[in-house]
């Protein structure tokens, strides 16, 4: 089954388990409001396959993520994981140019001016400062398989958040979660 969204935990370079909390509320908000979404923890599987970090790592996180079946995937970014989430970029985008590409998580916000020259051909959209992701990322779902302009307006309606469109360099911006609520 197509999935509307696949969110990845990217590998770190830490050796301890744990939990991606953030991907899986994101995860069961696509699904409580009718989106298919799914999870592919490549920092826990290392791991729990007893994985080392060598020259078959890159072999083995293709195989992990070559047959995603979703146009749009999420990655998570944090400091430890940002190697790892350029090279998950660069295979997906090699294997296929049309799938969109949302960036969220602490580092975006922390580095967005450089994220967006880092990845500005590559990513389409960066999520910035985000209170409320499980509202943001239902919305900015909505807004890429519609391609609708009014649902612009709901992602804009979001409280101290900001999307970068890196594929046309925009940058969209608004401030009240209240509009939003009201839609």
């Amino acid at each position: 089954m197509n999935k509307d969204i696949v969110f990845i935990n990217p590998l770190a370079h830490v050796r301890y388990e744990f939990n991606p909390l953030g991907l899986q509320l994101l995860a069961k908000s696509c699904k409580d409001n009718g989106f298919n979404a799914n999870i592919i923890d490549l920092a826990n599987d290392f791991i729990k396959e007893n994985k080392i970090f060598d020259n078959s790592t890159k072999k083995w996180i293709e195989d992990k993520i070559k047959d995603i079946d979703s146009d749009i995937i999420g990655i998570t970014v944090m400091n430890a994981s940002l190697p790892w989430v350029e090279y998950i970029i660069k295979v997906i985008k090699n294997e296929d140019k049309n799938k969109k590409i949302i960036l969220g998580g602490p580092q975006v916000t922390a580095l967005q001016s450089e994220l967006f020259k880092l990845f500005g051909n590559q990513v389409d959209y960066l999520v910035v400062y985000v209170y409320e992701g499980e509202q943001v990322i239902v919305r900015l779902i909505e807004f890429i398989k519609s391609k609708k302009v009014f649902l612009i307006y709901r992602i804009m309606s979001i409280q101290l958040m900001t999307i970068y469109k890196l594929s046309t360099h925009q940058l969209v911006m608004r401030k009240l979660i209240s509009a939003l609520l009201k839609i």
